[in-house]
């Protein structure tokens, strides 16, 4: 049997369950707790000990908010809360974020400091326990003359908690060569290696998108290179992306650019697998804009860099009419483009993309009031429809693609309980969202009533296997659930078959746990 292996990654009341469903939930001795002055950031991550999660707090009106680090069980009891204070020499620091490594928790702050001309990155420890074993200490440092043009730091944890890597981007240089610097280090802050490099590519054509660091201590990173206005050739791509691999033993810099020829790629992400190989995968058009028209899979030699496999296909004819008519189709034309959000390694070394389309849509009106003084308003909506799933071969070729259906809009939120949560379980993937319930109730053919109204919404569970067979049913209804509300996009899979998942009201919030079979 295939299986699946993810590489991403309230109170007493009645569930509202079907006997046929593949999950369970699981909220343990979770107890709603009061929100007011607080927001639920994020889970740093877990460990034997249970999970870490990042809280911001106020303690009044007049009062700034704080960073909290608490610790729970997987049973869902509070263990500790430790108030981080982002403050370093009476400087204020932003917050950087948290990591979880094998030893510690860290914390990262930031301050531009005007005498010094430096934007300064520093790092605090925190035990498992929740004592603070190391105050602020820094860590890295940008040199800049103007806090507006600083740069900034990026920071990635590697996949065995072991190193940390920090990464920073020089000031910007309209005419200069882009410039970073990479340093990695141990969960106590002490340097393994750090090198500064200069692209042959100008500081305002390139966009970094993401990094990785291996266990060897070596970094990996996509870049987009946009072409110079006298390289632009019409009807081709006027990018290139490139993969930039730095090995800090031999004091190597690889470039490999992934290309697909005279198409376009609209959509791109990469990952490492188990066996040390780099998996890329996207979408592509065949014109320049936010759009797609199929979806492409490489896999790369980690150490050559050469491509051992690459597939390509257009979507087919029956999966474009669920966007367009025949007509449409013949003329050649496209979908709006979709956000990768997921890439799911298989063990048989194919691999599972997972996109969303979302968009916002922003509405200004202007009137006059009586005063005669003009009022401007804003209005944003947040759209998270279609979910597209697609399966790919070992061999690189696409075995399906599927849809799943659903609108979801909202309005000056945020989109807070919009999108979905990933569940993946040996051969199949579990999508959690908010849903209409006239989509299960007395529902038309080939209608889809919109998710507006989070009070009246569902929980919809959507399984698929792994030959693409797909299955819907209601997991629970938030109206009957003492009306508390799923966050799908807040959700942290720590087990191969256990995520864990936050539920909120204005007033509270509670935490829980969904079980896979």
């Amino acid at each position: 049997m295939k299986k699946f292996v993810s590489s991403l990654l309230v109170g007493i009341f009645s569930l509202l369950l079907v006997n046929a469903q593949k999950v369970k939930i699981d909220w343990g001795n979770s107890k709603y707790q009061d929100v007011k002055r607080m927001n639920v950031d994020y889970v740093v991550g877990t460990n034997t000990m249970g999970y870490f999660m990042v809280t911001t707090k106020s303690g009044g009106m007049f009062s700034k908010y704080k960073s909290h680090l608490e610790l729970y069980s997987f049973e869902h009891e509070k263990e500790f809360d430790v108030t981080v204070d982002f403050e370093y020499e009476k400087h204020d620091l932003s917050n950087e974020g948290y990591l979880l490594t094998e030893n510690n928790v860290l914390a990262f702050g930031s301050y531009y400091d005007k005498k010094l001309d430096k934007n300064i990155l520093y790092g605090l420890a925190i035990s498992f326990d929740g004592k603070i074993t190391k105050n602020w200490t820094q860590v890295d440092e940008i040199i800049s003359k103007q806090k507006r043009n600083a740069g900034n730091f990026s920071i990635v944890m590697s996949k065995d908690k072991k190193n940390v890597l920090v990464f920073h981007n020089e000031p910007y240089e309209k005419k200069e060569n882009e410039k970073f610097r990479y340093k990695v280090m141990t969960s106590e802050f002490e340097t393994i290696w750090e090198k500064s490099i200069e692209l042959p590519f100008k500081d305002k054509d390139v966009f970094i998108s993401g990094y990785t660091i291996d266990k060897d201590a070596n970094v990996l990173m996509m870049a987009r290179f946009d072409k110079d206005k006298k390289k632009k050739v019409k009807g081709l791509p006027s990018y290139t992306y490139r993969l930039l691999q730095y090995d800090h033993k031999k004091d190597k810099m690889v470039d490999h650019e992934i290309s697909l020829g005279k198409l376009f790629i609209s959509e791109i992400t990469y990952t490492l697998s188990d066996d040390d190989k780099i998996i890329v995968a996207g979408f592509f058009s065949r014109k320049e804009g936010d759009f797609m028209t199929g979806t492409f899979y490489q896999r790369l030699n980690r150490t050559t860099m050469e491509v051992e496999k690459s597939g390509q296909k257009d979507f087919p004819k029956n999966f474009l009419n669920n966007f367009m008519s025949d007509r449409k189709i013949k003329k050649g034309k496209e979908i709006y483009a979709y956000d990768l959000r997921n890439l799911v390694l298989k063990e048989d070394g194919g691999a599972v993309l997972v996109a969303e389309q979302y968009y916002v849509h922003v509405v200004t009106n202007t009137s006059r009031g009586a005063n005669g003084i003009t009022i401007t308003t804003t209005t944003y909506y947040y759209h998270y429809n279609d979910i597209i799933v697609v399966s790919i071969n070992p061999d690189a070729t696409i075995d399906w693609i599927k849809r799943i259906p659903k609108i979801q809009v909202s309005v000056n939120d945020g989109g807070y309980y919009s999108s979905f949560s990933l569940g993946v379980h040996e051969d199949k993937l579990y999508f959690l969202f908010n849903d209409n319930i006239k989509n299960f109730k007395n529902k038309k053919a080939d209608k889809i009533y919109g998710m507006t109204n989070i009070k009246k919404a569902v929980v919809n569970l959507t399984t698929i296997d792994a030959k693409g067979n797909i299955n819907s049913e209601i997991l629970f209804s938030a109206k009957a659930d003492a009306k508390n509300y799923l966050r799908p996009k807040f959700n942290y899979q720590y087990d191969k078959d256990k995520m864990l998942i936050y539920t909120r009201t204005k007033k509270q919030f509670k935490m829980g746990t969904v079980i896979m079979k």
